[in-house]
């Protein structure tokens, strides 16, 4: 009989040491665990077994408070970086790579949630032509030496 892990982890998170089972796991389901089951991060995290392709969005938008565990520059999945942007804002420095980051995707929610750390990634912004600068912003660049 095959387990149903996404039941599980919507709906008996509170019993979570009753029905977990790091080895008969379905690490395809993972990000059930990231998002239902965050509180319990440090009894089922395995950075070996997490779907890290299809689920590092999910420990983005859930498990910002274990970040400095589960945050991995090889093995995140940088297409889903915008996340990071969403949800990660505030620990912009322990993340933001320039040349991993995917820009082209990720633009509009970089723009609106990062927008304060300009000075640290103007210069790596490829689209600046469509930038819409504050004054604010103009004058922390000005004072940067960025413009």
């Amino acid at each position: 009989m095959k387990i149903n892990w996404r039941f599980l982890c919507v709906n008996h998170s509170d019993t979570f040491n009753d029905w977990w089972d790091t080895d008969k796991f379905d690490w395809n389901d993972s990000k059930y665990l990231a998002i239902y089951c965050p509180q319990h991060f440090n009894k089922w995290w395995d950075k070996d077994k997490y779907n890290w392709k299809r689920n590092s969005c999910y420990l983005a938008s859930h498990c910002k408070k274990h970040f400095d565990k589960w945050f991995d520059p090889d093995r995140f999945n940088w297409n889903h970086s915008n996340y990071l942007a969403i949800g990660c804002s505030d620990i912009f420095d322990k993340w933001f790579d320039p040349d991993k980051y995917d820009w082209a995707y990720s633009n509009h929610h970089f723009i609106k949630n990062c927008s304060k750390y300009i000075v640290k990634w103007y210069s790596d912004y490829p689209y600046k032509e469509e930038l819409e600068l504050t004054p604010v912003q103009i004058a922390k660049l000005r004072v940067a030496g960025l413009i």
